[in-house]
């Protein structure tokens, strides 16, 4: 079975050697997917990434896996024109290859304005659902443009994944009949070599992520204003619009670490207490996920796929409704009592690493493509 796969996977992706979202790779779990497919003999994929950084078609091969990169218009060209030269040249690609099936990742990426034209099945795999984070923020007029194609494009595709049953209720609502499934996306397998060893003497709660306003961080410092007499430390990974206003609020023990590679950012997890995640909208935040598979509990909105994530009382608690007050007072309970911290830590979370494996991923779509040949 030929498959294309279109979606922004970063260069020399294959086993293992990503560095994640500090080393620029956004969709952090397309490089073990891409791992997880080379035990599928029968697979014959072609990657297909639209790069600025590349002046000629570059192309390398890792078994039954070819990795293109494409020359790619800048933005505003390409936008102004309504996507028709990133249409024809994706189109060109795809009728070279003559794929059995067409796998597009993202409608936040000029990929799927080749859905459109498609002649075989096709899978559009959902990464940020931007009709609905619209609603939380204000996007840039490249994302207003394709969150306004948004519905089209779901409908395009014969199949649309989602990685959270939260993503699925959104693009639900922009496609009432279509074939919607569910498939979480993996976590890199590096994770899972991480061991959750937190200091009972230093209490550390972490948020990692964009410090902006959909990502509720602005929330999180509300709460942490609210506890002028706590003992234990915030640490804040990631960068963002709002860092400069938040450094300017000079909070006492928190900490600002910025954007770090996996490995610097695996550290921290396996000392921290818990995760924070305040979110007001995101379909299945990658590092609650990460942070599940090394053990740390989540204290998280129900704003996005980290709600099924989080049972409650269980492993994590679910702040809802979301707000300074709420936040503050669950975020002290958990950082008073380290015995409760190791027991959510510790409950389900066997489970938690056999659901967020890149292998279970694979197959889902593995599934799906046969499902559609």
């Amino acid at each position: 079975m030929k498959v294309a796969i279109l979606a922004n996977i970063p260069r020399h992706s294959m086993h293992g050697n990503t560095q994640g979202r500090g080393g620029g790779h956004g969709a952090t779990w397309l490089p073990p997917l891409a791992d997880a497919f080379l035990e599928y003999s029968d697979l014959d994929i072609t990657w297909v990434t639209l790069d600025r950084k590349v002046r000629r078609t570059e192309i390398d091969r890792e078994g039954n896996q070819r990795l293109m990169r494409i020359p790619m218009l800048s933005d505003l060209p390409a936008y102004l024109l309504s996507q028709w030269p990133t249409r024809l040249k994706l189109r060109r690609i795809i009728k070279e290859i003559a794929p059995d099936i067409v796998h597009v990742w993202g409608t936040e990426w000029l990929y799927a304005a080749v859905l459109q034209d498609l002649k075989v099945p096709s899978v559009l795999s959902v990464q940020g659902c931007l009709t609905a984070f619209s609603k939380v923020w204000k996007p840039s007029w490249r994302q207003r443009i394709l969150a306004k194609a948004e519905p089209k494009r779901v409908k395009e595709a014969d199949v649309v994944t989602c990685e959270s049953l939260w993503s699925a209720e959104q693009i639900r609502l922009l496609n009432p009949q279509g074939d919607i499934r569910v498939v979480d996306y993996g976590v890199h397998p590096s994770f899972y070599d991480v061991k959750w060893d937190p200091d009972p003497a230093k209490p550390i709660l972490l948020f990692s992520g964009s410090l902006d306003y959909r990502k509720g961080v602005d929330v999180l410092f509300d709460a942490l204003e609210k506890l002028p007499e706590r003992t234990w430390t915030c640490q804040i990974l990631g960068d963002g619009p709002m860092r400069a206003d938040l450094e300017s609020r000079n909070l006492p023990n928190v900490e600002f670490l910025g954007t770090l590679l996996w490995d610097a950012m695996q550290q921290r997890l396996a000392k921290a207490w818990a995760l924070v995640v305040p979110t007001r909208a995101d379909t299945g935040p990658s590092v609650v996920k990460e942070a599940r598979v090394v053990g740390l509990p989540v204290i998280g909105s129900v704003n996005g796929g980290l709600r099924d994530y989080i049972r409650e009382g269980e492993n994590g608690f679910k702040v809802d409704p979301l707000n300074a007050a709420n936040l503050a007072s669950v975020c002290e309970k958990v950082m008073q009592d380290y015995e409760r911290v190791r027991y959510m830590g510790a409950s389900g979370h066997d489970q938690d690493r056999a659901y967020f494996t890149p292998s279970r991923c694979s197959a889902k779509f593995v599934e799906i493509y046969q499902s559609l040949k």
